[in-house]
């Protein structure tokens, strides 16, 4: 006898089926409760590096008005240099709002699909938050591929 083993008859059809247990079946709401976790982390994390962004142009542009910027002499230099200067910001704020319309999303328990666009786009490495987006766009990936959970959202 493996110590180890699910007890037979308790996990699945076979006694060792998906890790299902057996019992009553999860109703809409308790299903789409546990999104509330993962979701409501994103959305702290997304405002913070939103706001973050925000900050971030501001100060870009005050640099820029007050002369505070050193452009390269050289036009290829220069070229590369406006356009980071203009991408930069762009994606330091297009990247949060994504994810934070999809945890929105996720917290009403509408469109399963953007759920997933905002918890993976917020697992991006471009936002202030990085470490806390990452660990909640896991949960989030986790919890909104468990079977209940997607027949909740359909």
């Amino acid at each position: 006898m493996n110590p180890y083993a699910a007890p037979a008859n308790t996990y699945g059809p076979t006694g060792g089926g998906y890790g299902v247990p057996y019992g009553p079946p999860l109703t809409r709401e308790q299903s789409l409760a546990k999104l509330k976790g993962p979701a409501i982390g994103l959305i702290v994390c997304n405002v913070i590096s939103m706001i973050y962004a925000a900050v971030n142009a501001v100060g870009l542009l005050v640099s820029l008005t007050n002369g505070g910027v050193q452009f390269p002499a050289d036009p290829a230099e220069r070229a590369g240099f406006m356009v980071g200067m203009i991408v930069t910001p762009i994606v330091l704020g297009i990247a949060p709002l994504i994810s934070l319309i999809g945890s929105i999303q996720m917290l009403r328990g509408k469109s399963r699909g953007m759920s997933m666009t905002g918890a993976i786009t917020g697992m991006l490495p471009c936002s202030a938050c990085c470490l806390g987006n990452i660990g909640f766009g896991i949960w989030a990936l986790v919890v909104l591929n468990q079977p209940d959970v997607k027949q909740a959202m359909s």
